[in-house]
């Protein structure tokens, strides 16, 4: 009933902690960027914050790539 008057007090919650666990593993970079970009918008999160955020998380050798 509270959820109906107030909406979702929760919304960015669940996202923030999902992005904080979320990793690229196995998965092909297309699937985890889709992925990232669909919670990022959910968070209030700063363009340097989800810069920071994003390459912590890709595969290391994504990561290597990037940073050659």
């Amino acid at each position: 009933m509270l959820k109906d008057v107030f909406g979702d007090t929760n919304k960015a919650h669940v996202p923030a902690n999902y992005i904080c666990s979320l990793c690229q593993g196995n998965h092909p970079v297309i699937a985890y960027v889709a992925e990232f970009q669909q919670l990022v918008v959910d968070l209030s999160w700063n363009p340097e914050t989800q810069i920071a955020k994003f390459p912590v998380t890709l595969h290391d050798d994504v990561e290597d790539l990037m940073l050659s």
